[in-house]
């Protein structure tokens, strides 16, 4: 299972935090949140892991100026065929 969170720390020293794990690229997850997520706008509740790292870097982080730390850890499942 790979797991990505994603910090954003605004101008006024305002945090948020999402994570979400998933066991595959394509698998869709909700977001968990931590902190006020009135500036993420639009606002989005699931989705893939690599749609979430997107999310936080083009709508969130460079909309607001914001500087955005991104860690990961894990690896997605292989599946046989």
């Amino acid at each position: 299972m790979r797991t990505l969170t994603c910090t954003i720390k605004f101008d006024d020293g305002m945090i948020v935090r999402v994570g979400a794990s998933a066991e595959s690229l394509t698998q869709t997850v909700r977001f968990e949140f931590a902190g006020d997520t009135s500036r993420l706008s639009p606002f989005a509740e699931k989705g893939t892991l690599g749609f979430l790292q997107h999310y936080m870097k083009q709508n969130c982080a460079a909309h607001s100026d914001a500087m955005l730390d991104i860690s990961s850890e894990g690896e997605f499942s292989v599946t046989k065929r």
